[in-house]
């Protein structure tokens, strides 16, 4: 306990209860602290409570309640002990983990639903409903229950909290049982033999805990709309395609959920009206045991995708959805998945998702796939409601109109981003399911703006844009939709530059000018009066920078004043010129080089000129930005070397390393004239 609660106080607070910072994920239940204290004579204080702190007064003393931690001006000594522990059940709960559980399966099942995984998808959401359910029973069994003898029922073994799954015979069951169970106590019936099973005992089995679990909601409209929506979803079930394969180890056990659904069917209309609460149960179990079919399913039958409609799983995902925000208002926790209408899930976009030979993967700078959950979902409107936006247009990548027709499984539509050279293109199936490729203009494709792309912003803009304001408004008002992280195709490819100078856009002006001053303040010592020595880096399109410059420009050093220089040059004072030009991006064309070196010469042709194009690499560029020069001075005495003659080495000033310049440890002899070489 001590390691899940941290217990001290301060100058304000007698008693501080704070979950600790490595106890992962869990949550103080807000509602049923709240609810604890309110029992112990704490008044809540409405106008200084939110929605994730809450005030509470006793004896004019304040209590604070979050999820984190929970603060009392003053508590009673005796009291302190016990408020720990009751504190700490809410933390480790059977209800409480089964929930957790629950929360984890249903956003595994969504990403599976986004990734188009269908098996893994139901397989999880089974065990979303199955995890939520048994939390109602641990729930009812620690707060609710009536009858304490019940829980010496299943104290024998570990087991202790077992529950079965929703099998078709537990259900039959329940179902042999329910007019005498809706006639008696709504505990009677959990120690009764009559609900056994084969070895599944009575309080094993999970259906008899619908009557104690939702007896108490029938009358409300949240479980009724719930009940509907798991009614719509079963009666959209093809009961034909149950039992079908006889050489299946599932014939009979599918035959068996096949046989009870034929005799609900039979009876829920005359239930529906006559016996309405029993028509909610048996409706409950039947979908219950239908998930649990599903799950099978998934799991064993290779058939699946064949007498599964992806539809199907899609309307079965959204009413679990719906059961799990019902049972998080039960058991007094928070629903961290229902966080608005739009939900993004830590899981990257699946590319495959609508791929078609229409994509133009070349030009895509992010993709986004997800889903719309919507048991109202209609294809066809949508698109005509968002043709009917401003900057969209039936268009696919390649320049083809896409049609809309009442057979269309999926069509693509194209929204303009106004503003930018960027065009989206929203591929979206009669499912719900849906792609966002993000394309950038063909003109710009083979430049390097692309690199240059936010994505934070544009992953925002097309958020906010794109799903939030343009589908929110297109599909029903109960529609949900669930994304992922962007997939960033053509940034898989970015070099170690390229993700440092993204940080921000002033990095890539600071690192060319601190890399071109030192490679000045270089060249000026090893430079002579009759050898000059230049060099210059560029971080920018290096043929563009080359090609737009006049090559006088960028061959005089910068230390100098240019007319004097070039006055030198013309008078002879200057025999040899070594440019250098260091760059990052892909390699120049040799005719550029002869080109630049024509036009030097032609404007001073008493010159000896040369001209080196060095393109560093990765590598090399990781040492730069870390302000290791090294390779700077090795590189251009290299270069300088295979230009030089006996006669001008002599003449040349070459110093060490940067980090001792006053000292020379290696004498290079050429003939008669000294010079020093690193």
């Amino acid at each position: 306990m001590n390691d899940l609660i941290n217990e001290y106080s301060d100058l304000l607070h007698e008693m501080i209860y704070k979950i600790a910072d490595d106890a992962q994920d869990l949550k103080y239940p807000i509602q049923r602290v709240i609810d604890f204290l309110v029992s112990e004579g704490y008044s809540i204080s409405i106008a200084e409570s939110r929605n994730t702190s809450f005030i509470l007064y006793k004896n004019k003393a304040k209590t604070s309640v979050t999820e984190n931690f929970i603060s009392f001006e003053k508590l009673e000594q005796i009291d302190r002990e016990r408020y720990k522990q009751k504190f700490y059940k809410y933390l480790i709960s059977r209800s409480k983990i089964f929930y957790q559980s629950a929360l984890q399966n249903a956003k595994a099942a969504k990403i599976n639903l986004i990734q188009n995984q269908r098996r893994t998808c139901v397989s999880n959401m089974y065990y979303s409903l199955h995890n939520s359910f048994a939390s109602m029973v641990e729930f009812y069994k620690s707060e609710m229950l009536v009858d304490k003898t019940i829980l010496e029922l299943d104290n024998t073994s570990e087991d202790e909290s077992k529950l079965e799954h929703f099998t078709p015979m537990a259900l039959e069951v329940f179902l042999n049982n329910i007019d005498e169970i809706l006639k008696s106590g709504k505990e009677d019936f959990i120690p009764r033999k009559e609900m056994n099973a084969g070895r599944i005992k009575s309080f094993e089995n999970p259906f008899t805990w619908i009557f104690p679990l939702f007896s108490d909601s029938f009358e409300k409209e949240k479980y009724l709309d719930m009940v509907a929506a798991m009614v719509e979803s079963l009666d959209k079930v093809n009961i034909e395609n149950l039992g079908v394969d006889t050489s299946s180890r599932r014939y009979v056990f599918e035959n068996q959920l096949k046989s009870i659904l034929l005799r609900i069917k039979e009876t829920s209309t005359e239930d529906k009206i006559s016996k309405p609460q029993k028509y909610t149960f048996i409706h409950m179990g039947a979908f219950l045991a239908y998930g649990y079919m599903l799950r099978q399913s998934a799991d064993y039958d290779s058939l699946f995708e064949v007498k599964i409609p992806h539809q199907d799983i899609i309307n079965w995902t959204i009413v679990t959805s719906n059961f799990l925000n019902f049972v998080s208002e039960f058991v007094s926790e928070s629903n961290y998945e229902n966080g608005g209408r739009v939900q993004k899930l830590d899981a990257e976009s699946s590319t495959e998702i609508l791929k078609n030979s229409d994509d133009d993967y070349h030009n895509t700078v992010m993709t986004m796939t997800g889903i719309i959950i919507d048991k109202d979902f209609n294809l066809i409107e949508v698109i005509r409601n968002l043709y009917s936006q401003k900057g969209y247009k039936m268009i696919n990548q390649r320049g083809k109109i896409t049609e809309l027709a009442d057979t269309t499984d999926n069509t693509t539509i194209c929204r303009i981003l106004f503003g930018t050279p960027l065009e989206c293109f929203i591929s979206i199936s009669r499912q719900g399911l849906f792609r966002i490729d993000i394309v950038l203009s063909e003109k710009l494709m083979d430049t390097q703006y692309y690199k240059g792309i936010n994505q934070f912003y544009l992953e925002k803009l097309i958020h906010e844009e794109i799903i939030q304001k343009d589908l929110l408004s297109v599909v029903s008002t109960n529609a949900n939709i669930v994304r992922g992280i962007p997939s960033t195709p053509q940034y898989n490819s970015l070099k170690y530059l390229d993700l440092v100078l993204g940080i921000h856009e002033r990095l890539k002006m600071d690192l060319d000018i601190k890399i071109s001053s030192y490679l000045r303040r270089y060249t000026e010592k090893i430079s002579s009066e009759k050898f000059i020595i230049n060099s210059d880096f560029s971080l920018m399109n290096s043929e563009r920078f080359i090609r737009r410059q006049n090559p006088i420009r960028i061959i005089m050093p910068r230390r100098r004043n240019r007319e004097e220089l070039a006055l030198q040059i013309e008078n002879g004072l200057v025999e040899k010129f070594l440019f250098i030009f260091f760059y990052t991006d892909s390699e120049i064309l040799s005719e550029i080089k002869e080109s630049f070196e024509k036009n030097v010469i032609e404007e001073f042709p008493r010159l000896d000129f040369k001209v080196e194009f060095v393109q560093v690499t990765d590598i090399e560029t990781r040492q730069l930005i870390e302000e290791d020069y090294s390779y700077f001075e090795v590189k251009i005495l290299n270069l300088m070397e295979k230009f030089v003659t006996p006669r001008n080495v002599g003449e040349l000033r070459i110093p060490q390393s940067e980090e001792n310049n006053e000292e020379i440890d290696d004498e290079l002899v050429f003939d008669d004239f000294d010079g020093v070489l690193k």
